[in-house]
């Protein structure tokens, strides 16, 4: 019943909100000042661009490292990719090189949305819902939205086999970079979220919780910068403010 509702949220929101053309900025390199739980010697990069392979995608690879003491009590030297399709804006494959202090990870995913489908390179596979987003597709998909005051959007999450329903409100405010589309999320699991058989880094980890709240701050403008990215629940907080921005 919980997964019938979600699907029907989801159509609801795409008849009623065309996503518009892909901003002049596509193509770039977004810095970010991190702070993860209580270490805040940290940086977060977000670069895109296009690629032929997969064929006709948009190519995100973040990084994020510690630096100073904090690499010192809890090194983090981590690197995420994700090929979004540029027709339907569904991820299709993503892949991860995890080098933190408890683990070091190679992990890929495939994603099979006519099959509805995800597998591993480990041999994991778990069914995945129609339209669902990931954690790095999800910040460019909601750019490309045609966003107005007061409305509501629901995005369907996967979190490497945990299916998450997004579900918030979207207001104009001030921000201290100017004016900016405030998005604020809550998360609801959109399927049964069982324990996964592998371990995963610290930002897959604690963000995949049912008590989580996801706000972001967006530019008013027509690239739509991410000026702020804040996910925050009981047990810990991922603050990313923008530093920089380069072709």
């Amino acid at each position: 019943m919980r997964i019938t509702v979600c699907i029907l949220v989801l159509l609801f929101s795409m008849v009623n909100g065309q996503t518009r053309d892909l901003p002049a900025a596509a193509i770039e390199t977004l810095e970010f000042d991190l702070q993860l739980g209580s270490l805040r010697n940290a940086t977060a990069t977000i670069r895109t661009s296009y690629t032929d392979s997969p064929s006709h995608s948009l190519h995100i690879t973040a990084a994020v490292w510690t630096r100073g003491v904090a690499d010192m009590l809890f090194p983090i030297h981590n690197q995420y990719e994700t090929w979004i399709d540029t027709t339907s804006f569904l991820p299709v494959r993503s892949e991860k090189r995890i080098a933190q202090k408890n683990i070091y990870q190679h992990f890929c995913i495939d994603y099979d949305h006519h099959a509805g489908s995800a597998i591993s390179d480990h041999g994991h596979q778990w069914p995945i819902v129609p339209g669902c987003q990931t954690l790095f597709s999800l910040l460019p998909y909601l750019r490309r939205q045609p966003l107005q005051n007061g409305d509501s959007l629901a995005v369907l999450l996967d979190i490497e086999s945990h299916v998450w329903l997004l579900s918030g409100r979207m207001t104009n405010e001030k921000h201290k970079q100017g004016s900016a589309w405030h998005l604020r999320f809550v998360f609801e699991p959109a399927m049964t979220i069982v324990h996964r058989e592998w371990k995963t880094d610290l930002l897959t980890n604690r963000i995949s919780r049912s008590d989580t709240q996801l706000d972001i701050w967006l530019d008013a403008g027509t690239e739509r910068l991410p000026l702020r990215l804040l996910f925050r629940n009981n047990q810990f907080c991922v603050d990313m403010q923008l530093s920089n921005r380069r072709d």
